[in-house]
């Protein structure tokens, strides 16, 4: 990880950002260990994949069952509950991964606006050490779901997607944050 934060903060040095670097570990720690736990937890191989921006920061992580629900994925949409803790459960249960594309917690407007450099030897092998973890538990069986369509133009995404071939890709994204609940229905065979 601390490759990627590097090459994440010298280019965000070129565009005259400066993260706080130890704040940003902090956050990454918290992150990381939660994750590691998800990770600890998952029968092999997994159903569906759900691949995600990033988390802003710990307190809006997706694991972290204290945070509160936000857009990203609404429980009501696949439990009928507007319960986080009962969500990430139903997950577990089902063979559901959430997985963040870019492993950094960071704000939405730097991925959004700033573009980085996969050809970066470094950067490239981190990722794909990072995105090894997870297509090991993937098979011709797994649905992956990308939740925003906007991540499809990435670099970052474009790795993933060359190291999972040939499985499809299908998108619940929606209009505006929320997820798009028809597709979710369809996809999850939610009733």
């Amino acid at each position: 990880m601390e490759r990627i934060l590097n090459h994440i903060n010298q280019k965000l040095r070129e565009h005259k950002i400066e993260l706080d670097v130890p704040a940003v570990e902090a956050e990454l720690i918290q992150v990381t260990q939660r994750w590691e736990e998800v990770m600890a937890s998952i029968t092999k191989p997994i159903k569906y994949l759900i691949i995600g921006e990033a988390t802003v920061n710990w307190a809006n992580y997706f694991y972290n069952e204290q945070a509160k629900t936000t857009s990203f994925l609404n429980p009501w949409d696949f439990i009928k509950k507007n319960n986080k803790e009962e969500l990430i459960a139903y997950f577990q249960r089902e063979g559901i991964l959430v997985f963040d594309l870019y492993p950094l917690p960071l704000p939405t407007f730097i991925y959004d606006n700033i573009k980085f450099d996969c050809s970066d030897d470094l950067y490239n092998q981190a990722l794909h050490e990072y995105f090894t973890l997870v297509t090991a538990l993937l098979n011709d069986e797994t649905k992956v779901v990308i939740r925003y369509s906007k991540l499809k133009d990435r670099c970052e995404y474009k790795l993933f997607e060359s190291l999972i071939k040939p499985i499809p890709v299908d998108s619940i994204a929606g209009q505006n944050r929320a997820a798009d609940k028809v597709k979710i229905k369809n996809i999850f065979g939610i009733e």
